[in-house]
């Protein structure tokens, strides 16, 4: 993947069953996990599991270029955070959920 300076791949999000790893190829870039942010460069790898929330985001001055290695479940729901959406893959649906009874819609 290639990203210009200032931008982000994606925004912040977790996944229910997927693994993503990122291999640095160049660059200088921060990656937002969980609650913490950190500087990443050339020559990095990084494993977001399911469950952590992550984000790539371009910190520097140079495009950033990296691969993305997921082994792409058959069915994932991310999460993300930021914006309180839920997405379902793999065909791309994007909702909010409000709250419900255990029974509502049952009877």
């Amino acid at each position: 993947m290639r990203v210009p300076p200032g931008k982000s791949v994606c925004p912040f999000h977790s996944h229910t069953a997927q693994h993503e790893l990122f291999v640095i190829l160049g660059g200088e870039d921060t990656v937002r996990a969980g609650h913490e942010r950190h500087a990443i460069k050339a020559g990095d790898a990084l494993m977001h599991p399911p469950g952590e929330a992550h984000q790539v985001i371009n910190t520097g001055s140079e495009e950033l270029l990296f691969y993305v290695v997921a082994d792409n479940p058959p069915v994932d729901i991310s999460h993300y955070p930021d914006s309180g959406k839920w997405g379902f893959h793999p065909h791309g649906n994007f909702f909010r959920t409000t709250a419900a009874e255990y029974f509502d819609g049952e009877e």
